[in-house]
């Protein structure tokens, strides 16, 4: 069919028929949950919501478009045009998430998003995690100087459990944390009590540094500082 004005005869007048685009609007609805909590065996009765998750959409303008919270802690916009939205989510003892949420018809407008526990989270008595933090190797004793905003990667030696790898970003402290789900049953389902990881940090301006650390599926450990020496190249 042309998309040019069209016309027909009614009562011996002459009307033109105006095509024109209708402009649609969307929904997103937002669902925060606990990484740590959400599909972890080894504690499957805790609810996985977060329900004082501070979230701030903005559209490609900047303008912050506020949410509307429900009773069972999900966050609605209405009445969105297509486009591209940023998402910063912050929650006390979570790590900061960011998305880039591109709204059209194309897309799922619900979104399950996984915040990751912080450094300080309560996590429960029987979880595993090792945690340390990263600081200039050029510090003094009582002045230690973070490293902030900087990746770590954790591998697991033979990758025994599979697919176990993970990665993080140390916070405005220098402080990082891995944490680890379903331990427990992968260490039985593979015959072992105890494992070896490696973390690295491979970043522009300093050297590589890498530290070698035995997991036991009991362990919570604190690790002496990670000290980045600058390069010289």
């Amino acid at each position: 069919m042309s998309d040019l004005p069209q016309s027909r005869s009614v009562a011996g007048k002459s009307w033109q028929l105006l095509s024109h685009n209708t402009k649609h609007s969307f929904a997103l609805a937002v669902n925060i949950l606990n990484d740590f909590i959400k599909l972890n065996s080894d504690f499957p009765y805790e609810s996985p919501a977060i329900m004082d998750a501070d979230i701030i959409l903005t559209d490609s303008n900047g303008r912050v478009l506020e949410a509307k919270k429900t009773q069972r802690g999900l966050y609605l916009w209405k009445k969105l045009s297509s486009g591209i939205y940023h998402l910063n989510i912050k929650c006390n003892n979570f790590q900061e998430e960011i998305r880039t949420i591109n709204i059209s018809e194309n897309i799922s407008t619900k979104q399950n998003i996984l915040l990751k526990p912080g450094y300080d989270f309560p996590y429960p008595e029987k979880s595993v995690w090792l945690r340390s933090t990263v600081i200039d190797s050029q510090s003094m004793p009582d002045n230690p100087i973070p490293v902030a905003g900087i990746p770590v990667q954790l591998t697991f030696k033979n990758d025994i459990p599979a697919g176990r790898s993970q990665s993080t970003i140390t916070d405005s402290l220098g402080r990082f944390i891995f944490y680890f789900k379903n331990l427990k049953q992968d260490f039985i389902a593979n015959d072992i009590s105890d494992q070896s990881v490696k973390m690295t940090i491979d970043i522009d301006g300093y050297y590589k540094y890498t530290r070698d650390n035995k997991l036991e599926i009991t362990d919570q450990q604190t690790l002496s500082y990670f000290k980045l020496e600058k390069s010289t190249n």
